[in-house]
């Protein structure tokens, strides 16, 4: 239960970081910072429940999309995938 969320945390920092490459032709440090900038405030969001302070905790869907579990180890994750 642990290789599973992790390797998602790191893979959907390293997939962002691809994502955004194909539109913006900046340097590639300031695209991974901002990447990893990017999921470490949605972490932060996360410990805010923002998704209740939204009103979208009894959509389902948006909610798992966006995420609402707070785990520290999230962090170490992002910073591997950067």
């Amino acid at each position: 239960t642990v290789i599973r969320p992790f390797f998602g945390d790191v893979l959907v920092v390293a997939l962002i970081y691809c994502f955004v490459r194909i539109f913006l032709q900046v340097s590639y440090w300031k695209i991974a910072l901002g990447v990893l900038l990017f999921a470490f405030v949605i972490e932060i969001l996360q410990y805010f429940d923002y998704v209740k302070l939204l009103g979208l905790e009894n959509n389902r869907i948006l909610s798992v999309a966006m995420g609402r579990t707070f785990e520290w180890s999230d962090f170490l994750a992002y910073l591997t995938g950067f």
